[in-house]
């Protein structure tokens, strides 16, 4: 059996991290076979695993740039939330797919919100982040403002500024 290249070497270390990241190149690429093929469906997830504000902002921001290429597209035939419930339990495969496709679209709003609000995040990032996040709003369904996704953003912008103010001044839910 042949020895492993320390080239080959080289490139499982720079794989291995906290987030088990790959590298930007192979990143770029995982994009780029997603946004080619439908085969390449199974890239969406382990994109969206590398969108974090933990993440390093070449790969996380790479990662962002390919999920909102492949999910642009795809806005109008993705199905409503409860359309895509009654939709998973189903049999045919253009159901399940909507569904399976709601599912990561949601996962995916969830990380540009994630991206956008908190100030830790890299500032590419989160302008990226945030604009792809207006992109969606704008989009919505066959053209008009999507105020479920807005609203999403404006529950997490209102959550991260206000619950620490009412912690530091002792307020609680009950008040």
């Amino acid at each position: 059996m042949p020895k492993p290249s320390s080239a080959s070497a080289s490139a499982s270390k720079k794989r291995k991290s906290k987030f088990g990241a790959l590298t930007h190149k192979e990143v770029k690429s995982l994009g780029h076979e997603l946004l080619s093929s439908r085969a390449h469906l199974n890239h969406a997830p382990t994109l969206l695993a590398l969108l974090s504000p933990s993440a390093p902002p070449k790969i996380a921001l790479e990662s962002l740039i390919s999920l909102q290429s492949f999910f642009e597209p795809l806005l109008p035939s993705i199905p409503s939330a409860a359309a895509a419930a009654a939709e998973a339990t189903s049999s045919d495969p253009k159901l399940v797919f909507g569904a399976w496709l709601r599912q990561r679209f949601d996962e995916f709003v969830a990380a540009l919100v994630e991206l956008s609000v908190p100030p830790c995040s890299d500032d590419a990032i989160r302008e990226v982040a945030f604009d792809a996040f207006m992109d969606f709003v704008k989009l919505g369904k066959d053209g008009r403002f999507h105020s479920a996704i807005y609203h999403k953003f404006l529950h997490a912008v209102v959550a991260f500024i206000v619950k620490p103010l009412w912690k530091k001044k002792g307020y609680t839910g009950s008040q």
